[in-house]
């Protein structure tokens, strides 16, 4: 049998490698998509929550203090928006979605570090430092564990119903 045939260990389309680097390219593409969709709407859906507490009188105007309890509020929402990003990343990668969660990680935890870094000698309208050092050290794992539930709800739907 030769290369070209269907019936060979590499199918039909083995014959010159184009197909491995268009797929290659779509699976890179689909990453880098995923990793802006993720980011994008994890830092949208929390700038969106922030604004409406402050808005609805959840929270207190943004240049006067929070309660602790209102800051423990925010860290479980950026806690549940980090999940949500590393999943729709990880879901819209498919072919790379553990890289494309610890992108979305890394890049929360490089913003995350850039506010902390800014607000750590400021009023405390700027948030106490336990908030801002358990958000910084929550940014990657939460969107990590986002890209397990994808992987996992993925593989759970390819296997079929138990």
């Amino acid at each position: 049998m030769d290369a070209n045939s269907s019936h060979s260990f590499g199918g039909p389309y083995r014959s010159n490698g184009m197909t491995a680097q268009m797929v290659n390219q779509s699976t890179t593409g689909r990453g880098i998509l995923g990793v802006v969709v993720g980011f994008v709407g994890m830092v949208a859906a929390t700038i969106g929550l922030d604004a409406l507490f402050h808005a609805t009188g959840v929270y207190p105007d943004w240049r006067l203090p929070m309660e602790s309890y209102q800051w423990g509020l925010a860290l479980v929402y950026r806690v549940l928006f980090g999940v949500g990003g590393g999943y729709v990343a990880s879901r819209v990668a498919r072919g790379c979605s553990f890289r494309a969660s610890l992108f979305v990680g890394l890049l929360s935890a490089l913003l995350s570090a850039c506010v902390v870094a800014m607000h750590w000698n400021m009023g405390p309208e700027f948030g106490p430092r336990w908030f801002n050092l358990l958000w910084l050290g929550t940014t990657i794992p939460s969107a990590m564990v986002g890209g397990r539930l994808a992987a996992s709800r993925a593989r759970s739907r390819a296997n079929g119903p138990a």
